[in-house]
């Protein structure tokens, strides 16, 4: 009733409309003057029931504030922006997957002369070549060897200013003295580096191209393709390790953090167990500038080093420096064994337009964490 009257108050041409009179605050009649408490004296909330009235007599059920039920206000929209976002969370997978970064890919044809004893390569072009920095073209060449043997290399014509070199040029090997060493052809391995040209005349690798001849059509009428990877060699799963790159360039500091690695490859097939140690190296083109190690964790196969190595870094080199991290097992009877290697740096992007480890440090001052598989 003291509604009423402040309304009426308030507007002297108010009207109540019927059934005004028997509103009636429920919620308030029914609280009782004392709520009960706790042990600390506070007030404790209580799960009862709301009563709505409204002009008229009309009655709402009441409604327990608990019993409510999200799923009545779910809307065919909302649906569908949840199945998006599991298909998209699908789609980029794990944090830790590793995947090997991709430079680029090699054309060629190989044919097998029998007659001859020779295996010709015909290098026909190389495409996608990653940048350097944000916009830096090459002078690739490229050297051509026969694996295992690796005595007999050949080099191409250096093609100026160019991600995409055509060189159509062909290389005879001839495998009587190769098969000295591999008795059998199927087993050997083609292997194509591809390299950038400076004017100081030295060589900065970027990648290989591996093609074992087993999988070859050697017959020579076809194409064959392979991409460009920092793996040298033909390996099993060596191990994979975990980094963190970060670049403060107000600092001129480049930080690299040893995290851990996982399914190391063990050489001695009688221990379960290994020392292992982490060595990073700073190269400046194809100089070595310095390198710096981890400590040494003992007995076992997952090393954990949570170590950082800072590196004095000017921005205008940048664009020339890599990093080769390689992964040591610690030997008392001779010296320490590789187990694998990697090289990161200094290409922004890798398959198509996604950044790669490097690219993501250099856009960002944040520190970026990856896995990166292993190889030699």
């Amino acid at each position: 009733m003291a509604l009423r009257r402040l309304c009426c108050c308030c507007c002297p041409e108010y009207k109540p409309a019927d059934g005004f009179d028997d509103l009636e605050m429920r919620s308030v009649e029914s609280t009782p003057a004392t709520t009960p408490r706790d042990a600390r004296g506070r007030h404790v909330r209580r799960n009862s029931s709301i009563e709505f009235w409204v002009p008229g007599g009309n009655r709402v059920t009441s409604v327990q504030p608990s019993s409510l039920d999200p799923s009545l206000y779910e809307t065919a929209d909302t649906d569908r922006k949840v199945s998006q976002l599991k298909i998209a969370h699908a789609r980029r997978g794990s944090t830790d997957d590793v995947k090997e970064e991709t430079l680029g890919t090699v054309w060629s044809k190989i044919h097998y002369d029998a007659i001859t004893e020779r295996l010709v390569l015909r290098l026909q072009r190389i495409s996608d070549l990653p940048r350097k920095g944000d916009n830096k073209l090459y002078d690739p060449m490229a050297v051509i060897c026969l694996l295992p043997d690796e005595k007999h290399c050949f080099r191409s014509k250096v093609i100026r200013n160019t991600c995409n070199p055509c060189f159509e040029d062909e290389f005879a090997f001839p495998l009587e003295k190769v098969m000295e060493h591999a008795r059998d052809l199927l087993t050997c391995v083609l292997r194509i580096s591809v390299y950038d040209y400076n004017r100081t005349h030295r060589y900065n690798v970027i990648g290989h191209a591996l093609f074992p001849l087993a999988d070859q059509d050697l017959s020579g009428r076809n194409t064959v393709k392979a991409p460009i990877t920092k793996r040298s060699k033909i390996t099993g799963n060596l191990g994979e390790v975990q980094l963190s790159l970060a670049y403060l360039p107000y600092l001129d500091r480049l930080s690299v953090v040893v995290n851990r690695c996982k399914h190391l490859k063990i050489l001695d097939k009688s221990v379960t167990s290994i020392d292992t140690y982490a060595k990073v190296t700073l190269m400046c083109g194809s100089d070595k500038v310095k390198s710096k190690r981890t400590e040494v964790v003992e007995n076992t196969s997952k090393p954990v080093f949570n170590q950082s190595l800072s590196f004095v870094v000017p921005y205008s080199y940048l664009d020339d420096t890599s990093l080769v991290i390689t992964v040591m097992q610690r030997t008392f009877l001779r010296s320490d064994a590789v187990i694998g290697r990697l090289v990161v740096g200094p290409f922004f992007y890798a398959q198509g337009e996604s950044l790669t480890h490097w690219g993501k440090m250099a856009k960002s001052s944040e520190a970026k964490k990856q896995w990166h598989p292993l190889y030699l």
